[in-house]
């Protein structure tokens, strides 16, 4: 069902109508201009669905979720709806936010999830409310957060890798070698941070992952 609203416009007066499917209806009637606005008072059943990239979310991975930062977008498959519903989404009960209805927005409402707890499994509900029936829908799925498994760091001696900190992590320097020898630290969980690298009474504490002695 749709409602339509006429309002009249000042006289003599030139302006865009809100109209059905973000379209523009203008109207000319003897220098008034009546505007029409669509009101949607229904959506159908079983239509919320909840979008999330994956199920089993990697705390550490090189993606969108470094911080802790988990996009969950609850979404009607309607382009734009007049009052827009009101979106409200929570993990395990937690409520993070509603939108406000208005003119012509997306039916969707994204949500970035701060900081969870590895190891454990989330309940997250979409809920989307009808703001002229008051009628409610809602949608849930479930995502895991994990850590990634222990590993040690990859380390780097001039170019030579090396796998987990043990005795093998040296290289031999030949008589008289002169120029510069950097040590760097790479990967790992829990993260390695700081590198230091000696040669006999020399050492050299980097910054960050890297550490350079100059012989």
């Amino acid at each position: 069902m749709v409602i339509l609203q006429a309002r009249p416009s000042g006289k003599g007066a030139v302006r865009q109508c809100q109209g059905c499917q973000a379209e523009f209806l203008i109207y000319h009637l003897t220098a008034t201009i009546l505007c029409f606005i669509c009101y949607f008072t229904h959506f159908e059943e079983n239509i919320v669905t909840i979008e999330s990239s994956t199920s089993i979310i990697d705390l550490c991975s090189d993606t969108n979720y470094t911080n802790h930062q988990i996009p969950i977008t609850c979404r009607v498959p309607k382009d734009k709806i007049n009052p827009a519903p009101l979106f409200s989404i929570s993990m395990d009960g937690l409520i993070f936010d509603v939108l406000i209805g208005g003119l012509n927005i997306a039916c969707s409402q994204s949500q970035f999830y701060p900081s969870p707890n590895a190891g454990v499994v989330y309940q997250v509900t979409c809920r989307v409310v009808n703001k002229i029936t008051g009628k409610t829908q809602e949608q849930e799925t479930i995502i895991t957060f994990r850590k990634p498994p222990l590993l040690p760091p990859k380390i780097i001696i001039k170019g030579e890798t090396y796998q987990g900190i043990n005795a093998l992590n040296r290289i031999t320097l030949a008589a008289g070698y002169t120029g510069d020898m950097t040590c760097r630290v790479e990967g790992g969980y829990s993260k390695a941070h700081t590198t230091q690298l000696t040669c006999g009474s020399l050492t050299a504490t980097g910054r960050e992952n890297v550490a350079t002695l100059t012989f």
